[in-house]
């Protein structure tokens, strides 16, 4: 599930103020989003992770 990597960065970003490990989380979910079984799942996921690196 992709959830797991949604709230995995947005720990990064606010608990540990760390943009880039919050980024890195992003990019390794938008590369492997093909291994995902639910395909709207991870898109919205990517979509709310893009909000808040924004």
């Amino acid at each position: 599930m992709s959830s797991k990597e949604r709230l995995q960065c947005a720990r990064e970003l606010y608990l540990n103020n760390d943009r880039a490990e919050a980024d890195a989380i992003y990019q390794q979910l938008a590369e492997s989003r093909g291994c995902y079984l639910l395909q709207g799942e991870v898109s919205s996921d990517l979509a709310l992770m893009r909000g808040i690196l924004d």
